[in-house]
């Protein structure tokens, strides 16, 4: 162990502790923390923390940046006024505050050689600590009876469950191994808790009385005990295969509410009766929010499947219709953006006529709106959206992106704000949008590290790359930005300098001017 300032540092847990406070690093942070720590106070270079911690992997140096983000951030650290790790410019890194080891325990780097078996377990958070994506455990329901078909629904329900939480990818999800009879004892949650290295644990039962089912769910914090969540469904036991899909559905549902997606998920709940529907339009919701050619592909084929199922089904119109608008963003590929534009306005007037009060479906109004150069309509169609959903924080998020394409980013910032305050969970395109508005104000600072923290979630996020290469690119820090650039052509790679201005889609043309000219800094071709 060493110390760190005030800090405690254990690299055998990866708990640093100061104070009433303890957290834990996720394993590359830790080598990082303690290979600057090895250095006794002197600068490390970026390919020699690199060659440490990622030895025999060929990655790119943005992991380096997440670890060091994930470091300064536990240690409430700036990178602007550092007080523990100062960025050492076109060099890399050094720890300001340097102390002797704490013990004689050891402190060695992680090792690539370590069994799957050894770097599954030294990845698992302790329970109940916060870790990048909450953790949960799905335990079997247990019975309460003899009947055979309890047996069944219970080993139905938690596979369905486990399988479509493990959907979402903001979430870690492990299973139970084994099901429980109606005459075993149920696990306790947090002994489970414990074992699996999780931060929640969902619990359940099932009583069958006659031609009625009861069955109870709840949701434990293992680190408190506390009860987060609990609800109990009666039903009539028609048909067991759309009762199973039912429950799926509901709890699923008031999990990611709890756990991940806010708001959203109960958006996402509404609009159909098919499970499978149901599936596909959240799978579609997952792959289109990744940003990306491959993941829009997969998002619009998933919400083609939802609709062609339930052609009544608004949300899976709303998302089908991002998808043209995105790809038309892009470029196009071998479709004319004109042609792309078309297949969204025709989306978004079906979604509109089956739920026009629906926030993908307003948001995707809002979008086009904006494409087409109407800010000001786009502006009032995102206010009549929060008027029928006062506390909809999507909908502001849509009303951000008209204020900041229509050049009243102050106000935007602003709102995403509120969008913010309204969602705690929110996702990740508030940040990219964040970034751009701030950017837009002057505060290239800010919006720099706005848009860092968006890849310490989502490494591969376009927009938030695309920002990043601009802004880089503008301060002269054009090796970091060319690789931005290049994380950028991966996803799309026949993106440009035109297809920017088009994806920009802002009448505020001294920010356009600037932010393409920093890409052309970055190398985003012509």
């Amino acid at each position: 162990m060493f110390r760190v300032g005030e800090w405690l540092v254990d690299p055998a847990t990866r708990r640093i502790s100061g104070g009433s406070q303890v957290m834990r690093l996720s394993p590359k942070a830790m080598g990082v923390l303690t290979a600057l720590h090895h250095s006794e106070g002197s600068v490390v270079t970026r390919s020699a923390l690199l060659d440490a911690v990622w030895p025999e992997v060929t990655v790119g140096e943005e992991v380096l940046t997440h670890a060091i983000a994930e470091i300064r951030k536990a240690f409430g650290d700036s990178r602007r006024h550092p007080r523990y790790i100062e960025t050492v410019q076109k060099s890399g890194y050094r720890l300001l505050v340097h102390h002797p080891a704490a013990s004689a325990a050891s402190v060695d780097l992680p090792q690539s050689g370590r069994s799957a078996a050894q770097a599954r377990d030294s990845d698992r958070p302790a329970a109940g600590e916060a870790s990048r994506h909450p953790s949960i455990a799905v335990l079997p329901f247990s019975i309460i009876g003899e009947d055979p078909d309890q047996d069944y629904l219970a080993k139905g329900l938690t596979e369905d469950l486990t399988t479509d939480l493990s959907r979402i990818s903001s979430l870690s999800v492990i299973a139970h191994a084994s099901m429980l009879s109606s005459r075993e004892q149920a696990p306790d949650p947090l002994s489970e808790a414990r074992r699996f290295g999780v931060g929640f644990v969902l619990e359940g039962s099932i009583r069958k009385a006659g031609e009625r089912v009861r069955i109870s769910a709840q949701l434990i914090d293992a680190g408190s005990g506390h009860h987060v969540w609990g609800d109990r469904y009666d039903r009539v036991v028609e048909d067991i295969f759309k009762l199973q899909d039912d429950l799926t559905k509901e709890i699923v549902t008031a999990l990611r509410v709890q756990l991940t997606d806010g708001e959203n998920a109960l958006v996402w709940n509404r609009g159909t009766d098919s499970i499978v529907a149901w599936k596909h339009a959240i799978g579609a919701v997952e792959a289109v929010l990744e940003y990306s050619a491959t993941g829009n592909l997969q998002a619009r084929e998933l919400a083609q499947l939802a609709v062609d199922i339930d052609p009544g089904y608004a949300l899976a119109w709303g998302v089908l219709g991002i998808t043209y608008w995105y790809d038309a963003r892009l470029g196009g590929g071998e479709n004319r953006p004109a042609d792309l534009m078309q297949e969204a306005e025709r989306c978004a007037t079906k979604a509109e006529a089956i739920d026009d009060a629906n926030p993908w479906v307003i948001g995707l109004r809002v979008y086009l709106q904006v494409s087409q150069g109407d800010y000001e309509v786009a502006i009032e169609t995102a206010q009549r959206g929060i008027s029928k959903n006062p506390s909809s924080a999507d909908l502001r998020g849509y009303l951000g992106y008209g204020l900041m394409n229509a050049g009243r980013s102050q106000d935007a910032v602003r709102t995403f704000d509120e969008a913010m305050r309204l969602n705690p969970l929110y996702p990740i395109w508030y940040r990219a949008l964040m970034a751009r508005a701030l950017d837009a104000c002057g505060q290239p600072e800010r919006a720099v590290e706005v848009a860092r923290s968006a890849l310490e979630l989502r490494p591969e996020n376009f927009p938030s790359q695309l920002n990043l290469a601009s802004l880089l690119g503008r301060a002269g820090q054009s090796e970091e930005a060319a690789r931005y650039v290049a994380g950028v052509l991966r996803r799309a790679p026949n993106f440009n300098l035109r297809q920017a201005q088009l994806w920009l889609s802002t009448r505020d043309r001294p920010f356009e001017a600037g932010y393409l000219d920093g890409l052309r800094k970055a190398g985003l071709p012509e």
